[in-house]
């Protein structure tokens, strides 16, 4: 973004132009496109500019009207508009760019006006702004008079402090507690929003750390995105993270960071991190170690549709044997090389031995849909990443130089239509197909087969079942050709749906234009049956959710599979999800969302994992999730009682407790030199308040036990007063306590407990005893 420090011309001393009180910016006396030799330049100035309201809180939005006119003899081309606020009345890299619009071309005298909702980010400081736009923000248009292209509003805006949320990581887990690189951590997390206002999107980052500090500097696992969080809400994670096969082996922290790359701005920007308790262990066993050694091409010139000649050398360096793989050679149009390129060809390499090398050469036919120019040719091993090796960034090398492909007249060949008939058949019986092939190329085509293939998906291969085929003797530029021909279903093909689609140059004789465009799906499967009167039959296979709690009108992740294990395709029903009291799912459960299936052949399955939201006037409490398919009935089913699955274990829907402290005594420690009926001990204690509230003030009780569990019917032996404490904060302490002079001989165990009068009412009650490890012998 360019911007010059522009003078208002109030503060010159100079009257403003146009009505409302505004005021042009300006360092000439009008701008006019006359003021420059010949007057025959462009002129464009903000005639207008208002905003409503008159004030607003950060994070809101102003109602922003502007005019731009064009006040030169000659025509402007189109330009970009900007809007921004300032804290005074001259515009500089400082101030906040509210938002642009664009501007088009305007005659002579011609102007363009327009109104638009502009938002003031969230991180605006409170106070006063000038609203200033800019004309010609980018100087697209040569104007006769540059000078006049601000203008400020003639009344400020307030910007009052909005409500910001204040995102927090509130709980993490892992296992395994050790694990090879390369292999998954299974990560749980959550982040509460706890600020007053919403956030927006952003991004949750599980990092691991050789140090207790997660920055985002550290080791990255994943990404999470959340699309908003209400104020008081919760977002959950449950992910396989995978801890890539390079990471050095060690003993790591593991955290979770929210708001990632700072998006949204905060009440506090120095709490969106937590740590795991507990450390995992990665280790790095011996692995394959695939590396290219070389990659090589004669040709510096060669025409689309011609093969490539290309050498290359990939060695094992790594500790142990690899397995097999394949080693991948692209073409690009840079000199990186990556699996985003266009794939020329592949070589299979079935194991090589640590130390071993496996050289090969091949031709691979450049194909003309990468376009005319210089490109680049490169190796990379493993490309379909089948071994985990020790290192995973040494697999890709470039050859050296390049090739200028160039593509000659070619032709280009496409199936354009295709249909099947009957849509049900015996086995053994014949099918209709009707297909047509074009050729949209620059040259006719000579003779190539188009093949009719049967799949059990609908991605139609020539590793597929050969339906039949024919022979095209050749095909002109433009031109077409159409038969009707009859098959019957090979031996072996078995009962149940299938999908029908033809390839055209099956056989891959042609070079072409464009190869991505050779298959045709029909939009109708076939069903091959034995039974007299098949009908579908739509069961849920399977319905889960990770979570275990979910919140009132929050998102709950459900995956549902259905499947059809009838005789017969089905058309389109919907899939309904519910929450039930009971295992046993109806429609009278609550129902909280629909899918629709479109068409489900026999034996094939649809799956979804969807988040669906909880409506807030579900009553909270336990529920069993569950799915109906077909919840509609308009499906005629072979066994309609089969419709119905309830999910193992319940789902709780809650509303968060209010935020409140939550004290733990986190240290508990005792001379136990000299323990003896009568005699004193000196108990060091550290009490901390966890929570997510300032606690008030209370007491540590220190308590003596003749068994391991300690509690308040226990002999007290003295307390510790603990004034109220913040967030986070500690309270120590040393507290010196008598022993019964009653007190048998005998083992004993000493114990604190904080709040142990319940004056505190916190959010875990649970936690709130600690017992020495050691027991107390007493003489």
């Amino acid at each position: 973004m360019r911007v010059t420090r522009w003078i208002l011309l109030s503060s010159l001393g100079l009257a403003a132009c146009g009505g409302g009180g505004e005021a042009p910016l300006s360092g000439g006396t009008g701008g006019s496109a006359d003021d420059t030799p010949g007057g025959i330049l462009a002129d464009l100035v903000v005639e207008a500019l208002t905003a409503s309201p008159a004030v607003v809180e950060a994070g809101g939005s102003l109602s922003v009207q502007d005019s731009v006119r064009n006040l030169g003899n000659t025509a402007a081309g189109a330009s970009e508009l900007a809007i921004y606020l300032s804290t005074d009345e001259s515009l500089d890299d400082e101030d906040v760019m509210l938002g642009t619009r664009s501007v088009p071309a305007l005659a002579p005298g011609a102007a363009s006006s327009a109104q638009g909702e502009l938002s003031v980010p969230a991180t605006t400081p409170a106070g006063s702004y000038y609203l200033i736009a800019f004309a010609d923000a980018e100087f697209d248009v040569v104007e006769g008079g540059e000078l006049n292209n601000l203008r400020v509003a003639a009344t400020t805006i307030a910007v009052e402090p909005g409500e910001l949320p204040n995102l927090r990581p509130t709980q993490i887990s892992f296992s395994p507690a050790s694990l090879d690189a390369g292999q998954s951590l299974s990560v749980s997390e959550a982040v509460r929003n706890e600020g007053e206002g919403p956030a927006g999107t952003f991004q949750v980052g599980v990092y691991l750390s050789l140090d207790a500090t997660i920055t985002p500097s550290d080791r990255l696992l994943g990404l999470r995105s959340v699309a908003s969080l209400a104020a008081g809400a919760l977002s959950f994670g449950d992910d396989d993270l995978l801890v890539p096969a390079n990471t050095p082996e060690g003993i790591y922290w593991v955290g979770v960071l929210a708001d990632v790359g700072g998006t949204q701005a905060e009440q506090n920007e120095f709490d969106n991190v937590l740590v795991a308790s507990g450390q995992v262990s990665v280790l790095r066993p011996p692995r394959p170690d695939l590396v290219a050694q070389a990659v090589s091409f004669g040709e510096t010139a060669i025409d689309a549709g011609q093969p490539l000649i290309v050498a290359n050398e990939v060695k094992n360096q790594g500790a142990v044997d690899a397995g097999a793989f394949r080693v991948g050679i692209y073409i690009s149009q840079d000199s990186t090389i990556t699996t985003d390129d266009v794939l020329l060809g592949e070589r299979t390499v079935s194991s090589l031995a640590v130390g071993a090398t496996s050289t090969a050469q091949g031709a691979y036919p450049v194909p003309a849909d990468i376009g005319a120019g210089t490109r680049y040719v490169g190796l990379v091993v493993d490309h379909l990443a089948a071994v985990l090796e020790q290192d995973e960034t040494n697999n890709v090398l470039l050859a050296a130089g390049t090739v200028e492909v160039s593509i000659p007249p070619l032709p280009d060949l496409r199936p354009a239509a295709l249909s099947v008939s009957p849509s049900i058949l015996q086995v053994g019986e014949s099918v209709t197909v009707v297909e047509r092939v074009i050729n949209e190329g620059t040259a006719p085509a000579a003779s190539f087969r188009v093949g009719v293939y049967l799949s059990t998906n609908p991605v139609i291969a020539t590793t597929d079942v050969l339906l039949g085929s024919r022979v095209v003797d050749g095909l002109a530029t433009g031109g077409s050709s159409e038969v009707q021909s009859e098959y019957a279903l090979p031996v072996g093909v078995s009962a149940g749906s299938w999908y029908v689609g033809v390839i055209v140059d099956d056989l891959r004789e042609l070079a072409e234009l464009q190869e991505g465009d050779n298959s045709l799906l029909s939009p109708t499967l076939i069903d091959v049956t034995a039974a007299p009167d098949p009908h579908p039959d739509l069961v849920v296979e399977t319905i889960s959710t990770p979570a275990q709690r979910v919140l009132s009108g929050g998102s709950l992740q459900v995956l549902s599979t259905v499947r059809n294990e009838g005789d017969l395709s089905s058309t389109s029903f919907q899939v309904g999800i519910y929450l039930s009291t009971d295992a046993t799912i109806t429609t009278e459960d609550i129902l909280i969302g629909q899918r629709t299936v479109f068409s489900l052949g026999v034996g094939f399955g649809s799956a979804q994992s969807f988040p669906y939201t909880i409506p807030t006037d579900v009553p909270l409490g336990f529920y069993r999730l569950g799915a109906i398919a077909d919840v509609g009935q308009v499906i005629v089913e072979l066994d309609e009682d089969n419709n119905a699955r309830a999910a193992s274990g319940q789902v709780e829907v809650y509303v968060p407790p209010p935020p409140a402290p939550d004290l733990s005594v986190t240290t508990l420690a005792v001379d136990l030199t000299t323990v003896v009926a009568g005699g004193d001990l000196s108990i060091d204690d550290v009490v901390r308040n966890g929570g997510e509230l300032a606690s008030g003030s209370t007491r540590v009780a220190f308590y003596l036990s003749t068994d391991e569990e300690i509690d308040a019917t226990d002999t007290l032996l003295g307390v510790r007063t603990v004034a109220g404490l913040a967030v986070e904060a500690e309270s120590s302490g040393s507290t010196t306590v008598s022993l019964p002079t009653s007190l048998a001989a005998g083992t004993y165990w000493l114990g604190a407990i904080v709040d142990d009068l319940d004056t505190v009412s916190e959010s875990d009650e649970e936690n709130n005893v600690k017992r020495l490890t050691e027991s107390l012998e007493v003489q």
